[in-house]
């Protein structure tokens, strides 16, 4: 039984598509509320496209994806202490490689890996202990934190595509055979452990049967009765993989659906099985994950919300002040025809009503000058948030562009930035050099939306004396607006 949970995002990415779904707890059952998907091309535009056409977002997310790898590792290869780092990218960069070779990513070994891992307690029967690790490029996973924060979502975790349908095994005699774009993995669990798992990654977009019996051969023995299929590709593979059952004398059965009434995509069976490890609806150790965002503070920690609290103080306490002051004037209203010694006395009375009015007058000049504090504030978050991360990148992309420019014949002297371009004053051997790097910068500046607006190049005595060319260049965007400046 499912117990309530808050609304969970479910982004997947298999390289090929992107999906998102809304799951909802509805009377102790998961439900998805919306699903999207799209063909996935530029993952840096296709997420926040789905996720504008998501009316209310709920705050959480998780991402699945095939970037992040598994693997399975003997605890003697882990090693101790500082090693377990060192190991742990050690064991996973090959598999790195060979997944970017197949996807025709770059790949160089300097490349700094986001990883985790978890130790698999010893079991009885096998008397040996593993981790289960997993890794993924570390600037791919800066990229997933950054797209999901910037929707407004708290990123709780990114879990591998490999290894997604684990849950989906019922006993220990079962083998779970995945098959994802470019790549095909089989993994088997004992006494609720991992202790198998192998992966193949081919340059075709799925596997022909001698490579699937090829991985089976290295997985199954003796006690294993059934192989579960996870098959996310609309393969011709899927009718031969019945014959497994006779190559191996083994039941070949699809995975079961964990909602039957509802019709589900591959994709979505992945979804659902990460969406209940998040929820802790089963063990903690049946699946590795990346931690992602630090989960937000309650919402009466939150300042905005703590300013919010002491404004609706200062009106409960407004409030009370003129209930009191209404009260008592009712009293002396009541008694204005008693003695003259009643009447001093309210004067008396009439005189502490002014006081407080008075103190009501300040609280309220108070309350009028932290309403515009928070105006303020909400504006520098605006300011944080917003323009200064698009002033950033758009700094380092046209320094980028103006040294990507530059040949062995020039000597940059000073860039200026004013408040509509930003000016160069530059130095050459060569009148062409010059103008060659004029060119360039064009080039490189188009990605940005900037052009060289101005170009001056005359006949200058350089550094050391030597005769060249001065090289003015003024540089503007090509809408002539320079909003983040």
């Amino acid at each position: 039984m499912l117990n309530h949970q808050s609304p969970l995002l479910v982004i997947y990415s298999n390289g090929i598509s992107l999906d998102v779904i809304v799951l909802i707890t509805n009377k102790s059952q998961a439900k998805i509320q919306q699903t999207i998907a799209c063909p996935l091309e530029n993952l840096a535009q296709d997420l926040p496209n789905l996720l504008q056409q998501i009316p209310k977002l709920p705050k959480k997310a998780i991402v699945i994806t095939h970037e992040l790898i598994p693997h399975l590792m003997a605890e003697q290869s882990v090693g101790l202490g500082e090693q377990i780092q060192d190991n742990i990218q050690w064991e996973l960069e090959p598999l790195l490689s060979e997944q970017a070779n197949v996807w025709g990513w770059q790949w160089n070994e300097e490349q700094a890996l986001q990883t985790n891992w978890h130790l698999q307690a010893g079991m009885s029967e096998l008397n040996e202990t593993s981790y289960w690790v997993a890794g993924m490029n570390q600037t791919i996973y800066q990229q997933w934190l950054n797209l999901v924060e910037s929707s407004g979502l708290y990123l709780h975790a990114i879990y591998p595509l490999i290894g997604s349908g684990l849950n989906y095994l019922t006993n220990d005699n079962e083998l779970l055979l995945e098959i994802y774009p470019h790549s095909l993995s089989g993994l088997q669990r004992q006494q609720g452990q991992l202790v198998g798992l192998q992966t193949r990654f081919i340059p075709q977009m799925e596997p022909d049967l001698d490579q699937v019996i090829d991985l089976l051969h290295t997985l199954i023995t003796d006690e294993i009765r059934i192989l579960r299929l996870y098959i996310t590709l609309d393969c011709r593979l899927a009718q031969e993989l019945n014959n497994l059952a006779q190559v191996f004398n083994i039941e070949v059965l699809a995975i079961e659906s964990p909602l039957p009434e509802q019709e589900l995509t591959p994709a979505q069976f992945a979804m659902l099985a990460l969406a209940q490890h998040t929820w802790q609806q089963y063990d903690e150790q049946m699946a590795i994950y990346l931690t992602a965002s630090q989960p937000p503070p309650p919402w009466y920690q939150q300042p905005r919300y703590c300013l919010g609290l002491s404004i609706v103080a200062v009106f409960v306490a407004i409030a009370l002040i003129e209930g009191q002051l209404y009260q008592r004037k009712q009293l002396l209203l009541t008694d204005m025809n008693a003695t003259e010694t009643e009447l001093v006395k309210r004067q008396q009375d009439k005189d502490k009503i002014q006081a407080l009015h008075d103190k009501v007058t300040k609280l309220k000049t108070k309350l009028q000058q932290q309403q515009q504090q928070l105006e303020q504030n909400q504006q520098q978050i605006a300011l944080f948030d917003h323009i200064l991360p698009q002033r950033s990148a758009l700094v380092k992309g046209l320094l980028d562009a103006i040294i990507q420019s530059m040949n062995a014949q020039m000597v940059l002297d000073k860039i200026i930035e004013s408040n509509q371009n930003i000016q160069i004053q530059a130095w050459s051997l060569e009148e062409s050099s010059g103008q060659q790097f004029a060119k360039q910068l064009t080039q490189a500046l188009m990605a940005w939306q900037w052009t060289v607006a101005h170009l001056s190049i005359t006949a200058q005595t350089g550094r050391l004396d030597l005769s060249g060319y001065q090289i003015k260049l003024k540089l503007k965007p090509m809408d002539g607006k320079a909003n983040v400046f």
